[in-house]
């Protein structure tokens, strides 16, 4: 009786455990979705709404960060002195440090044209879709293993799905953001005063590739639970 109360009780748990994870995916997906609208209505895209300064107190301005390319002055503030504890920083008596470049600064589009507005929003708005896309495939499989199934086919499939989203669209959003900000700042008449050079990460296909082993033992216990009900 016992066994039966606390298996009834680790269920509760999960069950629980599960809805909050539901929620969290929900809370996240209504997020994202209406950072889309607003970015896509807003002044900076189809200018279909009016700037949210009126309401935030902030400028709603159409920015990028980029690399300066040329050597920043940071002063005698990081001077040091010989001290009897040996070198020291001479403002706060620390251990010395030296502060250099990369330096980042972001690049503010007071007038943008059409094509640099294009440019930011697909920037802009990649990222937020994609997420979109992979947290509601977390979500069917959240829902799946709270009502007690969660090696099933549509499982398997959810999880290879994502390990493509992850790889593919992960890559797709690095190259896109890099050559995307690249792009606007060769544009801009700031263009001689930044690096105008894009990057692009591997990080997502590795973290896809991951996806990709976890999908296959998936599909393990998918062959596993199919056997066992198959001899019953």
């Amino acid at each position: 009786m016992s066994t039966l109360s606390s298996s009834a009780a680790d269920s509760s748990r999960l069950n629980t455990l599960g809805r909050g994870l539901e929620f969290v995916a929900i809370a996240v997906m209504a997020l994202l979705a209406l950072y889309i609208v607003l970015v896509a209505t807003g002044p900076n895209v189809l200018d279909l709404r009016p700037s949210l300064s009126n309401v935030g107190g902030g400028d709603e301005v159409m920015a990028v960060p980029g690399q300066i390319d040329f050597p920043v002055d940071f002063g005698d503030r990081l001077s040091w002195i010989d001290t009897e504890d040996g070198t020291r920083d001479a403002a706060t008596g620390q251990a010395p440090v030296e502060l250099g470049g990369p330096v980042t600064a972001q690049l503010t589009f007071w007038s943008p044209t059409t094509s640099q507005r294009a440019a930011w929003a697909v920037r802009e708005l990649l990222g937020p879709i994609l997420t979109i896309t992979g947290v509601w495939l977390v979500f069917g499989i959240v829902r799946s293993a709270r009502r007690g199934d969660p090696f099933t086919g549509d499982n398997e499939r959810r999880l290879w799905s994502l390990a493509a989203l992850v790889a593919v669209g992960g890559t797709l959003y690095s190259t896109v953001v890099g050559f995307t900000t690249m792009l606007l700042i060769q544009r801009s008449a700031a263009a001689d005063m930044f690096v105008t050079a894009a990057t692009v990460s591997l990080l997502p296909l590795v973290m896809g590739a991951l996806l990709a082993m976890l999908a296959l033992v998936w599909r393990i216990g998918v062959g596993l639970r199919d056997d066992v009900e198959g001899t019953i």
